[in-house]
């Protein structure tokens, strides 16, 4: 999955005390993301087969009622899933 930059996004929620409390959590290094549009993420799936839906916002892929229910513009990231050819 990639991250897709929104600024009309919600904020993110806090991590609880017991995340924080857990000493590899805090040490770990920040993990390092980078901006795509959808395009940019189909892209990165060139010259394999798409399996449905595709690339799409993960609240639409294969949603439940419940994520079926959230905006797109509530959501940061978009996925998807191929085979090698």
């Amino acid at each position: 999955m990639a991250g897709r930059g929104n600024a009309d996004r919600p904020p993110f929620v806090a991590l609880s005390d017991t995340v924080l409390a857990c000493p590899k959590i805090r040490k770990a290094p920040v993990l390092q993301n980078k901006a795509r549009t959808k395009d940019e993420i189909a892209a990165l799936f060139d010259g394999m087969e798409p399996i449905p839906p595709g690339v799409t916002m993960v609240n639409q892929w294969h949603p439940d009622e419940t994520a079926s229910r959230i905006p797109d513009e509530h959501v940061s990231i978009a996925g998807g899933i191929a085979r090698k050819l």
